[in-house]
């Protein structure tokens, strides 16, 4: 005999039942926590955003958009980083009314600086000054950003229309 205290037949029945219990609740609840969301995650090894899963609300909260929530919508109009109808992920930065304004390579809302396009420029061999524009964003419009430099985003390809917004992403991990 080694010494090994083995737990008794009872024991292990209780944690086979709990297990077995947990297992079928969960199961039952798929149809549930599939009508009502998903876990996601992010498919790049070098993301735009520094978290890599994410639970996605199918039934987005009736409460409108703010600064700082992270949308679930598809590509449109990236090209040639991201294929149209590709799913993305990004924080919202800019809200209908906001006032975008891009220049000498830097971005700023309101009046208030950003970010700035210097690394895409590099990548993409164009100077920092050839996406300047203004934009003032419309009622279904919002300004998407990712936090790391290398993100394709809204600084790039301007406003997203709200009205293709599938969802909300909160970060899990």
């Amino acid at each position: 005999m080694s010494g090994k205290v083995l737990p008794s037949l009872k024991t292990r029945l209780l944690v086979s039942a709990v297990g077995i219990a947990v297992f079928a609740a969960a199961w039952a609840a798929r149809p549930l926590l599939q009508q009502r969301g998903a876990l996601l995650f992010e498919a790049k090894v070098q993301g735009c955003l520094p978290w890599q899963l994410y639970w996605y609300d199918k039934q987005q909260e009736k409460r409108p958009l703010q600064r700082g929530d992270i949308i679930l919508f598809p590509a449109r109009g990236m090209a040639p980083v991201i294929a149209d109808g590709q799913p993305i992920g990004k924080m919202v930065v800019g809200l209908p009314g906001d006032e975008v304004r891009i220049t000498e390579g830097n971005v700023y809302i309101n009046g208030g600086l950003i970010a700035d396009v210097r690394y895409g420029a590099a990548k993409l061999g164009k100077p920092p000054t050839f996406w300047d524009k203004t934009y003032r964003l419309d009622r279904d419009e919002v300004f998407v950003f990712g936090s790391e430099q290398h993100s394709w985003d809204s600084r790039y390809w301007g406003p997203y229309p709200l009205s293709m917004v599938r969802g909300r992403l909160v970060p899990v991990f």
